[in-house]
């Protein structure tokens, strides 16, 4: 008897259903995409039991006939393509026509079609993958797919699902993407009788997502526009101050089609790098064409993965656009009512003050969605921070302006107030209100200080008075003689003593010896535990720097809890200044946080 065999044709339907129907989401997904290549203008989901029970998608597009109907539930037929080549030029959702065949085969279906306007419309019902009956129907033209019972005759696939809710949950994960793709199209979403998602058609993305996220949150974003040779980027992407915790406010479509690509998810993620606090993600929206002949679409049965045959080009483009569109002059001109002005003739970029935007409409005051206070960034925010000295209230009698008291001109440097809890830095100039993390701020300063001095193979240190003997982590007493020389670079003077020991007798001139000997314990581990570069790994001796200058600014930094003079609070903001990126510490955490003045009248209630 023959070991191999060709597999009932019902059993290979419902095996290869598998690859694109895992869930109702799924399901649901395919159908809305049928939807939309069709030319729908409005598309109507209704969800029963998370979509077990019941899903029904109905369309106002084309429509079918019901010669084009039979078809469509056949295995590979499809409309959308004649031969591979045409995958190079392809514009539609759907392309390889297998989504009804799949879900037919896993489910009881039932689809109505009408290809014209007088009403005539052809009803099919199939179980199973098996068409049971086909009838005349009446119906306006475009189609209805009605899926019930899915899974009926797949149980080892239906037991893995998840609860009605997590499955509408997942549903609703997957329908957004398609909503931001087709602006111009209405959707309406419905889970039982309670409505989900109910839009209208948009005329364009940000109208689109202030219909399903409200006009601030769209107001808020900043534009993302920006080619390269025959490739081209655009979208949206909030500022620090409306951010998530997790990837899931991120789109990416490449040539129209929703993609969950590792490479463009790595590229927007070094492009967000230093502007948001580590662990908290922007709301993103990218839109990228390319040539169809540099994209393979036909990686997967489910159309979410995509390949690039030129990946370095894509990821340059993604990250440089986003570093772009997140640098301090854009952020500060939409989200805190600045607009830029033409340059000063000493090529100074100025900025004019427009009037806050009055409070909503009915004045009412819900303590939940007080305005939210706002990160400040970036080198080119001249009318918050100018890198001039930064004054500090004069006391009594000094000057015609009392403690407290606002710069009397927008642009004018802020004014450190106090120290509050001996954790923050409280300033303020004409415009807003400001808090800075006294030891994130600092830390900034001095990473950045640090790198500096990397670059130009700066290492002043002093000599102790007495040298420290610190012990070697257990098993790296052989790889000593191999971090010598960096521990060099940084500012300390070691050298092997005994077997598991260094003595110590320099260290950086900008530490105490307390902090120093802790640095340098962070850091030999560093050393010993990671893969010392050589001279050929540029980014990977670039990681190493990072880390070794982030763990010296750490040690270095004042601490929270460390009381300050009104003089060091000052110094430490004007230093703070002039670095680069200044809304993070190195490690990723928040340095300060602003109040304009107007969120604060509008929080008290105050137009």
């Amino acid at each position: 008897m023959n070991k191999v065999r060709i597999l009932p044709p019902a059993e290979a339907e419902r095996i290869a259903a598998g690859e694109v129907v895992e869930r109702p989401a799924a399901v649901v997904r395919e159908l809305v995409e049928n939807a939309l290549d069709a030319g729908a203008g409005r598309v109507r989901i209704q969800i029963e039991a998370g979509g077990l029970e019941r899903i029904r998608v109905a369309d106002d597009g084309a429509g079918m006939s019901a010669a084009d109907a039979r078809l469509a539930l056949q295995r590979h037929a499809t409309s959308k393509i004649s031969c591979l080549d045409d995958l190079q030029s392809i514009t539609t959702f759907g392309f390889r026509g297998e989504a009804l065949p799949s879900i037919a085969a896993v489910s009881r279906l039932t689809l109505e079609s009408a290809a014209g306007e007088e009403g005539a419309a052809t009803r099919l019902v199939v179980e199973a993958g098996k068409l049971l009956r086909e009838e005349p129907a009446s119906r306006p033209r475009g189609t209805t797919v009605t899926v019930e019972d899915l899974f009926f005759n797949t149980p080892a696939r239906k037991k893995f699902l998840k609860r009605p809710s997590a499955e509408f949950a997942r549903i609703s994960e997957v329908t957004l993407p398609e909503m931001l793709a087709r602006p111009q199209v209405g959707f309406r979403l419905a889970h039982h009788e309670r409505v989900s998602v109910d839009v209208a058609p948009a005329a364009d993305l940000r109208e689109r997502i202030a219909g399903l996220w409200g006009g601030r949150v769209a107001a808020g974003l900043m534009a993302i526009s920006r080619e390269a040779g025959q490739m081209r980027l655009d979208g949206l992407v909030s500022g620090p101050d409306e951010t998530r915790g997790s990837r899931r406010g991120w789109y990416l479509y490449v040539n129209g089609r929703p993609v969950r690509d590792p490479l463009l998810i790595h590229a927007a993620g070094e492009g967000i790098a230093g502007t948001v606090p580590r662990g908290r993600y922007p709301l993103l929206f990218l839109f990228l064409e390319v040539p169809g002949d540099t994209l393979d679409v036909n990686v997967h049965p489910a159309k979410t993965e995509v390949r690039f045959a030129e990946r370095g080009p894509v990821f340059a483009l993604v990250r440089g656009a986003l570093k772009g569109a997140l640098a301090p002059g854009q952020f500060l001109g939409q989200s805190h009512g600045l607009a830029p002005q033409v340059p000063a003739a000493g090529g100074e970029k100025g900025w004019e003050v427009r009037e806050e935007e009055d409070a909503p409409a009915g004045g009412r005051w819900q303590p939940a969605a007080a305005p939210p206070a706002q990160v400040v960034t970036g080198e080119e925010e001249k009318s918050f921070f100018q890198r001039g000295s930064l004054a500090a209230d004069p006391a009594p009698g000094e000057g015609d302006r009392t403690p407290g008291d606002a710069p009397a001109e927008p642009g004018s440097p802020p004014v450190v107030l106090a120290q509050y809890r001996d954790c923050f830095i409280m300033a303020h100039d004409a415009d807003a209100f400001y808090m800075l993390d006294q030891h994130a701020a600092h830390e900034r300063v001095l990473y950045e200080e640090i790198r500096a001095a990397f670059a130009a193979r700066e290492s002043s240190r002093q000599a102790l008075l007495f040298p420290v003997t610190l012990p070697v982590p257990p098993g790296h007493a052989g790889s000593l003689e191999t971090v010598l020389p960096s521990l060099d670079n940084l500012g300390f003077t070691v050298e092997p003593f005994g077997d598991d020991s260094l003595l110590v007798r320099q260290v950086p001139a900008r530490l105490s010896q307390e902090r120093a000997l802790e640095a340098l314990h962070d850091i030999l581990l560093l050393l010993l535990e990671g893969d010392i570069p050589g001279a050929d790994e540029s980014a990977a001796r670039e990681r190493l720097e990072h880390r070794l200058a982030a763990t010296m600014a750490c040690h270095t930094a004042v601490r929270l809890h460390d009381t300050l003079t009104r003089e060091r609070m000052t110094e430490i903001v004007e230093r703070w200044l002039l670095c680069r990126d200044r809304l993070t510490c190195p490690h990723g955490r928040t340095a300060v946080v602003r109040w304009h003045h107007g969120q604060l009248l509008k929080s008290f209630g105050r137009a």
